[in-house]
């Protein structure tokens, strides 16, 4: 897409979003799918500061609509850990893969390729942080949840 498109795009996005949270509020999902997509945009754009914003707020309403445990928060919080992570918000981009190895841990359980993921992405967190010691540990668990699934196979 060119400048021009994501530029135009975003204008309609925002004017359907200050629709939607007028009263009568529209619904949550719509609001959800409209910040989503303006959180792309900015991304897309290189504008990591509003993108992180945007995510912030549709993993509120992600969590206060569906729980803290359902995929979609869940995927919202790899998402903007990433984007944490891209922005030098280490402790910030901890806190978010730590919440979401929780969630991952009681949806899929603790010994599965989606926890094995999380963990990978905690560990390259650690290394940037500093702690390559609790990184080299968190990548040897992975390793090992993965080699347990595939001798399971």
């Amino acid at each position: 897409m060119s400048a021009d498109d994501l530029a135009g795009a975003e204008k309609f996005y925002r004017e359907a979003l200050a629709l939607l949270e007028t009263a009568p509020r529209g619904s949550e999902a719509a609001i959800i799918n409209l910040r989503t997509q303006l959180a792309g945009l900015c991304y897309r754009q290189a504008r990591l500061n509003e993108a992180a914003d945007f995510y912030h707020s549709v993993l509120a309403l992600e969590v206060a609509t569906l729980g803290e445990g359902h995929p979609d928060p869940l995927g919202t919080m790899s998402i903007l850990g990433g984007l944490e992570l891209k922005r030098g918000k280490l402790a910030e981009a901890e806190a978010l893969f730590r919440r979401q190895l929780t969630g991952v841990q009681k949806l899929h359980g603790a010994e599965k390729r989606e926890t094995a993921s999380v963990i990978d992405n905690l560990a390259d967190v650690l290394e940037k942080a500093g702690q390559p010691a609790e990184a080299a540990r968190l990548r040897d668990e992975a390793k090992r949840i993965r080699h347990k699934l595939c001798d399971e196979c």
